[in-house]
């Protein structure tokens, strides 16, 4: 019976102290470290759209599966699932949640107390693979906050679980002065806001529109009228924006917008109440902050005029870069309050099994719901897990804003250019200055190489986030793009930058599922015709050269920014760019792309079996027999199924480096692996027996091409063109038989690239 079950549930999720060691009035595991990771004996089966177990035990009275229904339905959960599934919404889909405690994970992150009791992680295993097994994904991660309920102040101290705090409103006399004195201090550059903040680095710009706040009705009013305004000599307004997610699609369509029949003599006037609650919320943050107008892009852009849309997206970071404040608005719609956010809770009964005095409630609310692969932290900043942090345009709206106003459910955070503070009594303060965003905001870079930071902290943190469209990809990160060209004086070509385009197209496309972060399985190509019908999908977003289109976890070159391990890098072909956008904005939509390549081709052997590499500098590369029996490193751009390479592909050169062999296979970059003995050997019996693998001298470079390893792109035919795709990456390796001796021996061809 259901009855029985429910029991078991609200027995089973109770804290078991007897698994830590006691001191005499607080409860104290034994760790080094003070964090832990307490399973639960509980699982519980059950199936989504409907939630039969959990309803019907909800029905008999059951809190604890009432509370997992109303997580499961809640918005942060159900957006999430969307999001990484798809097609979530209406499904039929079995899963099984596991739980687990965690005690002083949350923390560094929460609150700057002792340790304690801080999260119940809850893991749902979904299975959306109607029977196959290959395809069953990792884990979502839903992450509850332990807090004490009231009068239970004995479990609380007991436990080490931290006072809740009261839900944050504008309304609120001590949150607001906690703001505004942040922001005062920031204004003026005192204390620790020292170099970068100050209202001197809040660069002078006024958007074309603006909503007018001070008065209702509200109205959207044009720069002209703004200025037109102003007493004579008066500096230009200060303004404030919202970034927030717009929601679904239903969503999105229901909530007020700009139109061009909405304008009347510049002027669109509309009633508060026909705002979405999230817009509501940020017109009263922005005036309690007495700021007189706010920027919001659903009311400032005109939704149904393409060349408008083009000209205000291209002018993003100078809108976000010159608002007094940035509003984050963490909820996954435009229809979910940030500011008053319905979380889901219940109570714990609780009953020490150490010290039966200690006896109570302890409370449990949904914290956050997260996409993570196997080895990641329990938990994480709510901020940093929210929606709006997935989504494409968010990025670079959080970069180049001077100062980033975020409210949570139980905390409110403020990020200047110097670093993140948190609302008196939950957070320590830390360094937020990162390489991108001091040079989003001051431009100040010298003799620093581009693609260090753009794959660090661009293409990383971008790859996995999500478009509504997947077109905008290049428009939603033009000003980050704008300020990198600023800053560095570099082409920007199609997500590369041309001065260091050689190894700048050397990026690599990750397809281990079970490693990846937040990434909709939409992309996941299985063959190398999969993957060519992919690329030459409608409408066009990149070329195939270029790894925003890709919709997968891009990894860094490995040739930039580690240059103890490759020496003496140059180029070995000739390489031309042509980029052709489709609008006024050079970093901005592309209408179509190509490099034409004039170099080495090589072929490798058709049919060829595919071998895992155990260095792991080379992890989710294979080994690839080439025409002379040596082999190449090689990385596909799709996932690898049955181990053998199936088509004609050719291996173009791009460039070479002095392969070190002390520092090419040390202990530490080894992987074992269940056939990692017999590839070890393998490629000692290479390095034996090929005359090519000779250690350079001790001058440093070798004498010519002896020593030097190869690395390129691997490209495959376009059966509707004589042009070529990009299908993957490889390095050629003296020690696996291969370098750029043998590869510069082939027929030097021009080929294009698209």
């Amino acid at each position: 019976m259901h009855t029985n079950s429910a029991c078991a549930w609200c027995s089973k999720i109770q804290f078991d102290d007897f698994a830590a060691n006691a001191k005499s009035t607080t409860l104290t595991p034994t760790s080094e470290t003070g964090r832990f990771v307490f399973p639960i004996d509980l699982v519980i089966y059950d199936s989504f759209p409907g939630l039969p177990a959990l309803t019907e035990a909800s029905s008999l009275g059951c809190p604890v599966a009432g509370f997992l229904k109303d997580v499961l339905t809640s918005a942060d959960v159900q957006y999430q699932l969307d999001d990484d599934i798809g097609d979530f919404k209406g499904r039929f889909i079995p899963f099984k949640m596991v739980f687990e405690y965690a005690w002083g994970m949350l923390e560094s992150f929460i609150h700057a107390g002792n340790s304690g009791l801080d999260a119940l992680r809850i893991s749902l295993h979904l299975d959306t693979t109607e029977g196959s097994s290959r395809d069953k994904s990792p884990p979502f991660y839903i992450v509850c906050r332990v807090h004490d309920s009231p009068d239970n102040r004995a479990v609380c101290d007991w436990l080490g679980i931290e006072r809740p705090q009261s839900l944050l409103k504008t309304s609120d006399d001590s949150a607001l002065s906690w703001v505004k004195d942040q922001l005062s201090n920031c204004d003026a550059g005192r204390g620790a806001h020292q170099p970068h903040c100050g209202l001197d680095h809040i660069r002078a710009f006024l958007p074309s529109r603006l909503i007018d706040i001070r008065n209702t009705p509200f109205a959207v009013v044009c720069r002209a009228d703004i200025l037109a305004s102003l007493l004579p000599g008066a500096p230009p307004p200060r303004y404030g924006a919202l970034s927030y997610c717009w929601g679904s699609s239903h969503d999105a369509s229901r909530q007020l917008s700009l139109r061009k029949a909405s304008l009347v003599d510049g002027r669109f006037a509309f009633k508060f109440q026909d705002l979405p609650v999230v817009i509501r919320e940020a017109v009263a943050v922005a005036r309690s902050l007495s700021l007189g107008y706010l920027w919001v892009d659903a009311l400032c852009i005109l939704q149904d005029d393409e060349s408008d849309w083009e000209a205000e997206s291209s002018q993003m970071g100078q809108i976000y870069g010159g608002s007094y404040i940035t509003i984050g608005s963490l909820t996954p719609s435009c229809n979910i309050s940030f500011l008053n956010p319905e979380v889901p809770q219940t109570n714990i009964d609780f009953r020490s099994k150490i010290n039966p005095n200690v006896r109570g409630q302890y409370s449990i609310s949904l914290y956050y719901c997260t996409h993570l692969g196997g080895g990641a932290n329990i938990v994480s900043p709510r901020l940093m897990q929210s929606r709006w942090s997935r989504r494409g345009w968010t990025l670079q709206e959080s970069l180049l804003s001077a100062r980033l106003l975020c409210y949570e459910e139980s905390n409110i955070s403020l990020r200047c250019s110097d670093e993140t503070r948190y609302l008196s009594g939950f957070g320590e303060p830390y360094n937020t200055g990162s390489a991108l965003r001091m040079i989003a905001l001051s431009g100040q870079v010298e003799d620093a190489p581009i693609s260090d930071f753009w794959y660090d902290w661009a293409v990383v943190n971008y790859c996995v986030r999500k478009f509504t469209r997947q077109d905008d990809v290049f428009p939603a990160l033009s000003g980050v793009a704008e300020h990198f060209n600023k800053s560095f004086g570099a082409k920007y070509i199609a997500g590369i930058w041309e001065r260091d385009l050689t190894t700048g197209l050397m990026w690599g496309a990750r397809q281990e599922r079970d490693d990846l972060v937040g990434l909709r399985k939409s992309y996941e190509p299985t063959t190398l015709s999969a993957l060519m019908t992919k690329l030459k999908a409608k409408p066009y977003v990149s070329p195939s050269w270029s790894w925003a289109g890709r919709q997968a976890w891009i990894q860094r070159p490995l040739l930039i920014g580690y240059s103890y391990f490759w020496k003496d890098v140059c180029d070995e072909c000739e390489l031309i760019a042509s980029v052709s956008v489709t609008g006024t904005n050079p970093f901005g939509r592309v209408k179509n792309a190509s490099i034409t390549f004039n170099g080495a081709l090589a072929a490798v052997e058709p049919c060829s079996p595919l071998y895992p590499m155990s260095n792991l500098r080379f992890e989710g590369y294979y080994r690839v027999a080439l025409e002379n029996g040596g082999y190449a490193a090689c990385c596909f751009d799709w996932y690898i199924d049955d181990r053998v390479l199936h088509g004609e592909v050719k291996l173009v050169l791009l460039g070479s480096f002095v392969e070190d062999l002390e520092t090419h296979r040390p202990d530490p970059f080894q992987a074992s692996t269940t056939d990692s003995s017999s590839e070890d050997s393998e490629e000692e019996r290479l390095d034996q027996d090929n005359p090519d693998s000779a250690q350079p001298s001790a001058g440093g470079s070798p004498s010519g091409d002896s020593g030097r390893a190869g690395f390129g792109l691997i490209v495959h035919q376009d059966p509707e063109s004589d042009a070529f795709l990009r299908v993957g990456i490889f390095y050629s390796l003296v020690s696996l038989g291969g370098g750029v001796r043998y590869l510069k021996s082939n027929e030097t061809q021009t080929i294009v690239i698209i």
